[in-house]
C-alpha cells in the first residue's frame, strides 16, 4: 500500500494500461488502419515507460531513508548529465554511437562520469567534516559513512551513470524512429520533457531493484 497517497501501487499498472488502450480507442473511432500495431504498443508501451519508474521512485521514496536515496540518484544522474554536455561541447573528438546520437561522445561520457563521482566524493567530503574527526558521525547519504561507504556509493554511481547514459540512447533512438526532434514542445530546446527525464527513467529502476537486493531497507511494498 502506498500510505503517501493511501493508493495500491497494482493500480498504477491498470492506469498505464487504460492510458493506453484510451489512446488506441481513440485511433479506432478514427478509422486509421494504418501501422495499427505499432500503435498499439506505442499505446501500451509509453505510458508503462513512464509510470513504472515513477512509482518504483516512490516506493523508495517512502522507505525510512527515502528522501537520500533519491537525492543520491538524482545528484548522480543530472551531474553525468551535465557533465556530459558540457565535455562533449568542449572536448567532444569521438563519437559514441552516431548511428543514434551523434552528438554523443566519449569525452563527453567520461567527463560526465568525472563529474559525478567528485559530487559524491564532495557530498562525502561535507559530510565527513561535520560529522567531526573521525568523519563518521554525520553519516554518507543512507550508510554510517566509512571509507568502504564511500567506495560501494562511488561504483553505485559508476553504475547509474552507465544507466543513464542507456536512458539518454534509448529516447534519442526512440525519437529517431519517431522523426521527430523533441519529446514534446514545453521544453524546446531541451529536447521535451523526456530529454530530461530519460536518465532517471532507466536509474531509478535500478536504484529500486539495487536496494531491494543488497540493502536492509524494508520498502513499502
Amino acid at each position: 500500500m502506498c500510505h503517501g497517497l493511501d493508493i495500491p501501487y497494482r493500480y498504477a499498472f491498470a492506469w498505464a494500461v487504460a492510458a493506453g488502450f484510451g489512446v488506441l480507442s481513440i485511433h479506432v473511432y478514427q478509422a486509421r488502419i494504418e501501422q495499427t500495431w505499432m500503435t498499439l504498443m506505442a499505446s501500451i508501451c509509453g505510458p508503462l515507460y513512464v509510470s513504472i519508474p515513477l512509482m518504483l521512485g516512490q516506493i523508495l521514496y517512502l522507505s525510512e531513508p527515502g528522501a537520500w536515496i533519491l537525492f543520491f540518484v538524482i545528484l548522480a544522474t543530472w551531474l553525468s548529465d551535465t557533465g556530459a554536455y558540457f565535455g562533449g561541447r568542449m572536448l567532444g573528438r569521438h563519437k559514441l554511437c552516431p548511428t543514434i546520437s551523434p552528438g554523443k561522445t566519449w569525452e563527453g561520457s567520461i567527463s560526465g562520469l568525472l563529474l559525478s563521482l567528485t559530487g559524491i566524493l564532495v557530498v562525502w567530503g561535507v559530510q565527513s567534516f561535520r560529522g567531526g574527526p573521525d568523519g563518521l558521525g554525520a553519516g554518507f547519504f543512507w550508510t554510517a559513512g566509512s571509507w568502504l561507504d564511500l567506495i560501494r556509493l562511488e561504483l553505485l554511481a559508476l553504475m547509474l551513470v552507465a544507466g543513464g547514459t542507456l536512458g539518454d540512447l534509448i529516447e534519442s533512438m526512440l525519437k529517431r524512429d519517431l522523426k521527430v526532434k523533441d519529446s514534446g514542445s514545453g521544453l524546446t530546446g531541451h529536447g521535451g520533457f523526456l530529454d530530461i527525464t530519460d536518465s532517471l527513467l532507466v536509474n531509478l529502476p535500478l536504484m529500486f531493484f539495487y536496494v531491494l537486493l543488497f540493502e536492509p531497507i524494508p520498502l513499502a511494498i
